[in-house]
């Protein structure tokens, strides 16, 4: 293991660079795009690109400046406390902007738009093979398929009550503060992960956001697929 990017004595910052003369401010979500690694700076409000080679430069968003702002220039856009991110097949690149309850959008010319609210601390993406989104709704304690195109919900899994029940209904299934997401296939559905108790549990989604009894409530430690 080595170095890619970022101070070598762990300290915070917000500089671009290569190396070591990187600083980023508890970065979270991680993803490959774009020949690269795209980073949300989550303490910065901005989004990173980080290629292979250690050169970080800024995406979108301004380092100690928050909000939610829209823009077709990136230095303009605004985020507040950004997690989780995904890409689909055009190289757009979603955004879990946790801090302001809604998923956004930046477009390969770096154009940022909202593409849907209304959710609670949302941590997590995942595109399925149709390019629509899963959601890890957190704080609301479900998972929400949304279009990645109109940003209208399609689906909804868990009843909103923190709790860990399997169900073959959808909306009879619990969650407790979901926070990753994977996307596996068509067939394999989506894995979810919630953390309780310093305890890591993982649940299945079929493809109708069905919540599959023989993989869920919890595995301590977590089951190997």
């Amino acid at each position: 293991m080595r170095l890619l990017a970022g101070d070598a004595l762990g300290r915070e910052g917000s500089a671009d660079g290569t190396g070591i003369f990187a600083s980023f401010r508890n970065p979270q979500g991680l993803i490959s795009a774009r020949g690269g690694l795209v980073l949300a700076d989550s303490g910065n409000n901005t989004i990173r690109y980080v290629s292979f080679d250690g050169a970080v430069t800024n995406i979108a968003g301004l380092a100690g400046s928050f909000g939610l702002v829209n823009s077709a220039d990136p230095t303009l856009a605004r985020f507040r406390f950004p997690t989780g991110l995904a890409t689909d097949s055009t190289g757009n690149i979603y955004v879990a902007d946790s801090l302001n309850h809604a998923i956004r959008m930046i477009s390969p010319a770096n154009a940022v738009t909202t593409l849907a609210t209304g959710f609670f601390q949302p941590n997590a993406i995942a595109v399925d093979q149709d390019s629509n989104l899963w959601v890890a709704d957190t704080r609301n304690h479900q998972v929400k398929l949304i279009n990645s195109g109109s940003g209208a919900l399609l689906a909804t899994v868990g009843d909103g009550s923190a709790g860990a029940i399997d169900s073959l209904v959808a909306a009879a299934a619990q969650f407790n503060q979901p926070r990753g997401l994977t996307f596996l296939s068509s067939s394999g559905g989506v894995l979810v992960s919630r953390q309780q108790y310093h305890t890591p549990h993982l649940h299945q989604l079929g493809h109708l956001g069905l919540l599959s009894p023989d993989r869920g409530r919890g595995c301590r430690p977590c089951r190997q697929r």
